[in-house]
């Protein structure tokens, strides 16, 4: 695996995807808290899953930290392999299945999870791709879709490219797809390649 230097924020805002070694991609993003505090990381997984079947491959996390648990003082950063994303979406769901069972907060009231993020973690998983869909592809390089609550006009798509570009649409009557197509126009604007282009 090739070692990337430590990502930089604008980088992580922006999702960047790089090109890795042996067939593999990686791309930055924010690692989840570690005693309170967020950590840099890269993520990698090769470009061919390996499965015979549908499913996401293995992937590996690189981390640094310099929180309750940091990154060690010469540099070498924490990483770990994964066998599959949708055991530890499983598992942090079981996490928190047990917490709002069992769990009590300093108010003396049971713990739950916040509305706007149920809406927005299942809006995220029914717009992953699904066996019974054809084909979609991908977004841009450095180009993210979130979907955001916005007060009494409901959900909405907001899109981030690179150089800060965001833009906000209303989610109903906008198909992802049209915000996809969006994105591409965007990309070319900014003097990216084309969607088509070879």
């Amino acid at each position: 695996m090739k070692q990337f230097p430590q990502p930089t924020n604008e980088e992580i805002e922006a999702r960047k995807v790089f090109d890795a070694d042996r067939g593999q991609l990686g791309y930055a993003t924010w690692h989840p808290q570690w005693g309170g505090y967020v950590g840099k990381c890269l993520v990698y997984f090769d470009k061919e899953s390996g499965s015979a079947e549908h499913e996401a491959g293995c992937y590996d996390v690189v981390n640094w930290h310099d929180g309750e648990f940091p990154t060690e003082p010469d540099g070498v950063t924490t990483g770990y392999h994964y066998c599959s994303a949708e055991q530890q979406v499983n598992f942090g769901l079981e996490v928190l299945e047990k917490q709002c069972e069992h769990q009590i907060g300093m108010n003396g009231k049971p713990v739950f999870v916040s509305k706007s993020w149920v809406e927005r973690t299942l809006t995220r998983l029914q717009e992953l791709r699904t066996e019974d869909e054809s084909h979609r592809g991908p977004l841009p390089p450095g180009w993210h879709i979130d979907v955001l609550p916005d007060g009494a006009e409901g959900m909405e798509w907001q899109a981030h490219g690179p150089k800060r570009t965001v833009f906000r649409t209303p989610k109903k009557g906008t198909s992802r797809t049209e915000v996809e197509a969006v994105c591409w126009r965007m990309h070319e604007i900014l003097g990216g390649a084309g969607r088509h282009d070879s």
